[in-house]
């Protein structure tokens, strides 16, 4: 069995895979989405919105899956804190500071992402 301190360690070296994977996921859906919302309701391009929708569904499940085992990791990975509260509350500070945390990285991997593209474009 691995001890949490042991977990904690090698946990941080998952975050920037996981972090870049929901990032890349994030805007291969927006991507999709922008390709089904714009191609909505034309008969002659049928075939590329269903293509569409299907690649979108996917990639929004994969970033909330990747968004939910990085959220889990990153409540792990956080110190103990605010000793006097009771187990639950400490559990639900803990996870709403790790989603919120999860949420900013991904929005800023995003736009690194971008960036980057742009920049070699």
């Amino acid at each position: 069995m691995i001890s949490l301190m042991k977990f904690r360690m090698w946990s941080k070296f998952l975050l920037l895979p996981l972090l870049l994977g929901s990032s890349v996921c994030l805007l291969k859906y927006a991507g999709w989405s922008a390709v089904v919302s714009g191609h909505y309701g034309l008969p002659s391009h049928q075939d590329l919105v269903n293509t569409a929708t299907h690649q979108a569904t996917l990639y929004f499940w994969a970033f909330l899956g990747l968004v939910t085992i990085t959220t889990a990791t990153v409540a792990v990975i956080l110190p103990p804190f605010l000793e006097h509260l009771s187990a639950g509350v400490k559990g639900t500070l803990r996870f709403t500071i790790a989603l919120g945390m999860v949420i900013l990285a991904n929005i800023g991997g995003g736009y690194l992402l971008v960036k980057i593209g742009e920049h070699f474009k």
